[in-house]
C-alpha cells in the first residue's frame, strides 16, 4: 500500500470530452429552448407554460430544461449535444439518470447532433425504461475511510 506524491493526486482533466464541451452543450441546450418555444415546439413537445433554461441558472435538477405541459406536469429535458453527425454513445450523469428514472414518462432525452452547423435533434421519451438504451456505470467516485 504505497502513498503517491501530492503532485500525482492533482485533479487532470478529463480526456474524453473535447476542449469544447461546455460550449457543445450550452449550443445545443440554447437550440432545443429556442425550438420549444416556436409553435411547433410547442406543439410537439406540449409545452404550456413556465417554460425555463435551468442549467443556464444554475439549477442541478437532473435535466437542462423544465415546462410545465397541458395537464399540468412539470417536465423535464436532458439535452445532449456533438458536433458529430451521430451519436454512438454519450454520458448521463448519476443525478440525471436517477431523474430520468424518477420523472418517467415526464422526461425526455434530446440528442442534438452536428450542432455546430446544421442541428438534427433526437428525443426520447423515458430514456430509463428505452430498451434501445443500455446504461452502465463508467466511473466511481472512491473514498477514504480514514
Amino acid at each position: 500500500n504505497k502513498s503517491t506524491s501530492s503532485t500525482t493526486n492533482k485533479s487532470r482533466s478529463n480526456k474524453r470530452y473535447s476542449n469544447n464541451a461546455k460550449y457543445i452543450g450550452d449550443c445545443a441546450e440554447k437550440q432545443v429552448l429556442t425550438y420549444l418555444k416556436t409553435a411547433a415546439g410547442h406543439s410537439e413537445f406540449d409545452v404550456a407554460e413556465n417554460l425555463r433554461w435551468v442549467a443556464q441558472e444554475g439549477e442541478k435538477p437532473g435535466y437542462d430544461i423544465e415546462y410545465t405541459n397541458s395537464a399540468g406536469d412539470l417536465i423535464g429535458v436532458e439535452v445532449k449535444g456533438s458536433i458529430s453527425k451521430n451519436f454512438s454513445n454519450f454520458e448521463l450523469t448519476a443525478n440525471e439518470w436517477s431523474a430520468a428514472k424518477q420523472f418517467g414518462d415526464r422526461y425526455a432525452l434530446v440528442l442534438v447532433a452536428n450542432v455546430d452547423k446544421s442541428p438534427r435533434f433526437e428525443c426520447f421519451w423515458n430514456p430509463a425504461a428505452d430498451s434501445s438504451f443500455s446504461a452502465e456505470p463508467s466511473s466511481y467516485t472512491v473514498k477514504r475511510l480514514s
